[in-house]
């Protein structure tokens, strides 16, 4: 939505059709516009696909977000090998087969920015129970930084923001309501209140434009003071 207000065309590319419809439509409002293409990150026909689908409709590859990931809950004694492979296979391999491709794109034309969402977990919280993802997430941080480097030279920037818990349904226990996810998250954070996803777009709206053309590899943590 950000990227659409300030005139962009904006690939929605995700496995819910319906919440990319839903996003589509409201992007419609604004001075952007948008395609959706269906798609699952676990899934590398189904990669190819989206990349020559992009290829096809807008040609250049400017601003890539990786944004998929999936969170399990388990202490490592107890979480079993298809939860810890499930979770790596999205958060990791996932975002690796996409960033390789949008690495392909951009070094082509040598200008593109590509931004991984990451986690604050990865940076020494060591909560109990949240191993697969907290390790995930410590990946996709190393995975940056090198392919920041390998990719700078061709005129392409890779960096990662790194949120802190959000208003989503990801930091919602099963039967809590949101007023109560809200006030568990208040008690834990330093600033006093769960984060707002909308302060990580305007994160990424930064971060991808020309005021920050010297940022390179870096992570950007926005936790409200969580991870201190």
């Amino acid at each position: 939505m950000a990227f659409s207000r300030l005139g962009g065309t904006v690939i929605l590319a995700g496995r819910n059709k319906q919440k990319l419809e839903e996003t589509a439509q409201a992007i419609s409002e604004t001075p952007g516009k948008s395609w959706v293409i269906p798609f699952d990150v676990n899934n590398n026909q189904s990669i190819d696909n989206l990349f020559d689908e992009i290829k096809n409709r807008v040609g250049t590859l400017d601003i890539a977000v990786n944004n998929a990931g999936v969170f399990s809950f388990g202490f490592v004694d107890e979480t079993s090998s298809e939860d810890f492979n499930h979770v790596f296979t999205t958060n990791v391999i996932g975002l690796f087969e996409s960033l390789k491709r949008e690495l392909q794109s951009m070094k082509e034309n040598r200008a593109g920015t590509i931004v991984n969402i990451s986690s604050n977990m990865s940076i020494g919280l060591n909560i109990p129970g949240t191993a697969a993802y907290t390790a995930s997430k410590a990946a996709v941080d190393a995975l940056t930084r090198v392919s920041a480097k390998e990719a700078i030279t061709h005129g392409v920037r890779v960096f990662s923001i790194n949120p802190g818990p959000l208003a989503t349904e990801m930091t919602q226990l099963p039967g809590e309501s949101a007023a109560d996810r809200d006030k568990r998250w208040r008690d834990l954070i330093p600033i006093g209140r769960i984060g707002d996803v909308k302060e990580i777009a305007q994160a990424i709206i930064w971060s991808c434009s020309g005021q920050s053309d010297y940022l390179v590899g870096t992570r950007i943590v926005i936790d409200g003071g969580h991870s201190l």
